[in-house]
This record gives structure tokens, sequence and C-alpha cells, in this order.
């Protein structure tokens, strides 16, 4: 993400690499007016950029653009990042740079609308884990937060299934592993947990 001058006004350009045919790859320059605010979404047909002013943008491949709700909640830090994740189809989860989570049904361009808000105890500090659906269980969603806790939710209604209370600061993850969450705590040690078990592997 690069500034550019722009009649004074400061213009940022997305790079963006498409895979093509044998290896080869196009460049796509997208402006934006303001820089990412935290992790984009990345569809079959499009970005969802969370940007630093607050503002979520729509980028079509093709060039058009959409702008959607703002994503900042009003208690979230000047300096807070919100994290997008693309659903599949037409839906996309949010957060809010606080504590909450959002899906979001997004079917054209100018047509929106929040299905599910689900909120935890503190603020979220990682980008959202997904969990895909695939041998009879639905799509998830992991969040971690700044709390030591890792709360499981079902995609779908962001109703919540499990929460772990971690014994340590979690410094990285959640990442999905063999069908595992692992969570690196302090730096220094990883723990693992079973979407499907209440308590951690290790105890």
């Amino acid at each position: 993400l690069v500034p550019t001058g722009n009649g004074g006004q400061a213009t940022y350009r997305l790079y963006l690499l498409q895979a093509g045919k044998e290896g080869q790859t196009t460049t796509v320059y997208l402006s934006l007016r303001a820089p990412l605010g935290g992790t984009p979404a990345v569809s079959e047909d499009s970005l969802v950029l969370p940007l630093h002013n607050g503002a979520l943008v729509r980028q079509y491949l093709t060039g058009d653009k959409a702008n959607g709700p703002d994503w900042r909640s009003r208690f979230a830090d000047e300096d807070a990042e919100s994290h997008a994740r693309w659903l599949g189809g037409q839906d996309f989860l949010v957060t809010d740079g606080s504590r909450a989570l959002k899906r979001l049904h997004w079917p054209e361009a100018a047509r929106f609308e929040t299905v599910a808000v689900a909120e935890v105890p503190n603020r979220i500090i990682k980008a959202p884990l997904l969990l895909p659906a695939e041998g009879g269980e639905e799509q998830r969603v992991c969040v971690a937060d700044a709390g030591n806790l890792v709360t499981l939710w079902r995609a779908r209604g962001l109703s919540k299934l499990r929460q772990w209370a971690l014994d340590g600061e979690i410094t990285a993850g959640p990442f999905l592993r063999a069908g595992k969450i692992g969570c690196v705590l302090d730096r220094r040690r990883l723990v693992w947990l079973d979407p499907g078990r209440d308590t951690r592997l290790d105890r």
C-alpha cells in the first residue's frame, strides 16, 4: 500500500497481484482515499477493505467500488483495527475495532445488511479464524480477545458454541492445523484446542 500525492490530497494505492495461467501474474492498481485499517477479506470477485478512517469499501476486481457501513465502534481506540473475512457467497464477517463481530450480507454494490451480531467480553485482538464446513460440521468462527479468552461461534447466526479461558497472554493465533485450533501464549507456549471439546487438549 503506497501513498501518492493527488492535488494536495493523499491517495493510497493498493497493489493486488492476481495469479494467472502458467504461473503468470497480473498487477491491479486500486486507489483508496485512506490507508488500510486492518485485514481485508478476499472473495471470488472483490475485496472488502476496512479503511483507517472507519469506512468499509467493497472493491470489485472489475474496477467498480461500493461503500458499505462504517466498521468502527464508538468504543474503539483511535488506532484500532478491523478484520474482515469472506464467508462464501455474498456474506462477510467484520469486526468493529472493539468487542463486536458482525455478519454482513452484501449481495449488490448498493445493498447490504447486517444479519447477525455477537460480542465477546473483551476487545478482539486477532483476525477471526474460520473453520471450514466439512465432515458434516457447519461453518464456525473462532475469536481471541484481550482477556485471553478464545470463543467459538456458529458462523451462520453467530451463536456461541464454547469458550476457553487461557492461562497466558495470546500473542499469536488462533490458527488451524489438522482440525485443531492453536494459540501461542506469552510468545513461548503453544496450546491446542479441540473445536468439539470444552477443555484444552493438554489437560
